[in-house]
């Protein structure tokens, strides 16, 4: 996930395909809005656990609830997976492994976006909004030199479950007996929770 933002105006990706479907649909750079002399900011928002987005993913677009609001029933969408959708998400592999694939060749993406533009950057990681908004908002707020109007809140509830467990230890179980670890770099082995593992 990618953003950019500077003092007085800004813009947001939320992933490297929104990115592509702008220049494709436009035939520009989005940067161009700001002029040839803007350098915005830019703020790179993660996740470090990569099974854990590649299953919430796989859920969501399953069932089409990609949100919830905090005390509010889950709200269905058909705005950005067509028109499937089923309560029941069956366990599948090879489709979480392309999520995680996916996902981690969207992070090239941009880490290539924000250096071949020379844009100052700062990396966020979910987590971390998660276990302390406050903090961390604050931090990235100090990065961009802008002063904090108010504490930052969130009105989204977590939308994990047992599932969404159950589902990142069955592919992790599976990625050990395929002896993918064996292939994989010191950092994308604990990116994806294998550390320590016997394969």
């Amino acid at each position: 996930m990618g953003a950019t933002a500077q003092k007085g105006a800004s813009f947001a990706f939320g992933h490297w395909h929104q990115y592509q479907w702008v220049r494709q649909s436009f035939g520009v750079d989005p940067l161009q809005v700001f002029g040839d002399a803007a350098r915005p900011a830019a703020v790179r928002i993660y996740r470090k656990d990569l099974v854990g987005q590649a299953v919430s993913s796989l859920i969501a677009d399953t069932t089409h609830v990609f949100f919830q609001r905090k005390g509010e029933e889950p709200s269905v969408s058909f705005e950005y997976e067509g028109t499937d959708r089923s309560e029941t998400v069956v366990y599948d592999f090879y489709e979480i492994l392309r999520r995680v694939i996916r996902f981690a060749e969207d992070e090239e993406h941009w880490s290539r976006f924000v250096a071949d533009r020379g844009l100052r950057s700062a990396s966020v990681a979910y987590e971390s909004l998660v276990e302390d908004l406050t903090g961390t908002v604050g931090g990235v707020l100090d990065h961009l030199g802008i002063a904090a109007r108010s504490e930052p809140a969130s009105s989204l509830a977590q939308q994990a479950t047992e599932r969404n467990r159950e589902f990142s230890e069955r592919f992790r179980a599976d990625l050990r007996a395929y002896r993918v670890p064996d292939s994989l770099s010191e950092g994308m082995v604990h990116r994806l929770g294998l550390e320590g593992t016997a394969t």
